[in-house]
Order: structure tokens, then sequence, then C-alpha cells
């Protein structure tokens, strides 16, 4: 064949396409075979949504390294869990608990050794949100983690006992117009956006009948759900709740922020914690 064994000679523009060709095609290769993990590209699904959940990744802020390091690992579904081996025969039970698996899900959010530490998880982002609402409107009463005041706000209307013993986080009155919100945090782990979702209903399903009662006696009454997940997802349904809450965007922005941070910061704890048997926070 003439001209077999020559080198093809191939002009600059050329050689630019082609590498840049083949660069996309490692790229969209990559991301295709992270897709196809059975696990590692759920909570990546529900954190790469919102920016607030991805807001360290630049300039570190609320992050320590330690909780940078620990929250790609948790993440990527990484983390050196006995539930988390992906070959072996090795016992997969939890170490604490020695009930069920010893997955990422269930050290940061099931295990119940380690329920105070989760309780705390949740207080802390409830103290952030608390803080923010606190006086604003002015006329507004904030309670927190206390039964609703029925006797006081509908003292005609009978209250069956199951709904009068339940404790939403916030209940905000506005007296004066007759206006009441409920708002309950919420922190759960991000399966994919069925678990958020999930999470947002269930709380809501289960503060409606108190919702009804006050209606029934003339107040404008809202539901709402605080969500944050564990490893750092911000629901963008929580706008709306800082909305009803007179919470800013410019405010709420910030907020977001450090609840994202402070949800990170636990989970990390909870899970030292859980691995070394030492307790991580004082108090």
């Amino acid at each position: 064949m003439p001209g077999a064994g020559r080198p093809i000679t191939v002009d600059r523009r050329s050689r630019r396409s082609l590498a840049s060709a083949l660069r996309l095609a490692l790229q969209l290769h990559g991301r295709a075979t992270f897709a196809a993990k059975p696990d590692q590209g759920r909570v990546a699904q529900v954190v790469s949504t919102c920016p607030t959940s991805n807001h360290m990744m630049r300039g570190g802020r609320h992050t320590r390294f330690a909780h940078w390091r620990f929250i790609h690992r948790a993440r990527l579904n990484t983390l050196p869990l006995n539930g988390c081996r992906r070959w072996g025969n090795e016992d997969r039970r939890c170490r604490r608990c020695v009930r069920y698996d010893e997955t990422t899900t269930h050290v940061l959010c099931h295990c119940l050794p380690m329920m105070p530490v989760i309780t705390r998880r949740h207080d802390a982002i409830l103290e952030l949100l608390s803080s923010e609402i606190h006086g604003h409107p002015q006329e507004m009463e904030t309670r927190l983690d206390k039964r609703v005041p029925f006797q006081e706000l509908v003292p005609d209307v009978e209250v069956p006992e199951e709904v009068a013993s339940c404790r939403p986080d916030i209940v905000a009155i506005d007296r004066r117009n007759k206006i009441i919100r409920l708002v309950d945090v919420t922190v759960p782990y991000e399966d994919g956006w069925q678990s958020v979702t999930t999470a947002r209903e269930k709380n809501i399903e289960k503060y409606a009948p108190v919702a009804r009662l006050l209606s029934a006696g003339g107040y404008r009454t809202s539901v709402d759900a605080f969500v944050v997940g564990s490893l750092g997802d911000w629901d963008s349904a929580n706008w709306t709740t800082l909305s009803r809450l007179g919470v800013d965007r410019r405010r709420g922005t910030a907020l977001a922020r450090r609840c994202v941070s402070v949800a990170i910061k636990w989970s990390r704890v909870i899970y030292v914690e859980h691995i070394t048997g030492i307790r991580q926070y004082v108090g």
C-alpha cells in the first residue's frame, strides 16, 4: 500500500479537537461509572442540587479540616464501617448495638446507643433556627419544644390527648393577627431524594391534626418541616419555611450555611464517638 509506515501529519487545530474529544469522552465515562455505583451516587444526587449544601467547598467557611476530610468520605459511603465493606465475609453488624448492619445511615441516624449525640445534632440546628426568629416580627411569640397551649388559644375546642401531647420544635404565635406557624426540625440521611421528601412529609403529617384544631378555632395555621441532611443537604423547601417565620433571604442564606456546617460537624462527632467509644463533646 503506497505510503504505508509513514507518520500521519495532523495540523494543530485537529490535534486540539482530538484532545478535547478524548477528554470529554473520559469525563463522560467517569460520570457514567460513578452513576452506576450501587450507592455512591445517592447522596450526591441530593447535595448537588443546591449550592448551599456545598458552600464550604471553596472557602471552607464554618468548616474545620477534620470536617472536610470526614464529609467527602461519608458522602461517598467509604467510611471504614463494618457494613460498608464491598468484599469479604466479616461480621457486618454494628459494634455498638450489635443488631443491625453498621452502615453510614445506621451510625449517623439510627443507632440507639448514639441517640444522645444524634439528639444534640438536632438541637444544635434548632438553636440556630430559633436564634434567627426570636422577635421577628416583634408581636410573634415563639415556643420551643413545648406543647401547643390549646387552652389559651382554642378553649372551646375539644382536644384529644394524643394531639395535646404533641410538642413541635417551634410554635410561633401571632395572637393579634391570629396566625400560628408550626415547624419541626428533622435531620434525615440523604439516601436519594425520596428520603428527604419522605422526612418532610412525615413531619407535616404528624402535626396536621394540631393544625386542623387550631384552624377550627379561627387561627390561620401552617405546618412546615425544617430539613437539614445529616451529611449537609439543604432542602430548598426550607426557604418557604424561613419566609413564613419572618426570616429574610439575606439572613436566611447565612443561616443555611451555618446549619449545613453544624450538621456536618455533629455527624463527624457521632461517627468518631461511635468508632472510638470516647465522648467528643463537653456537657
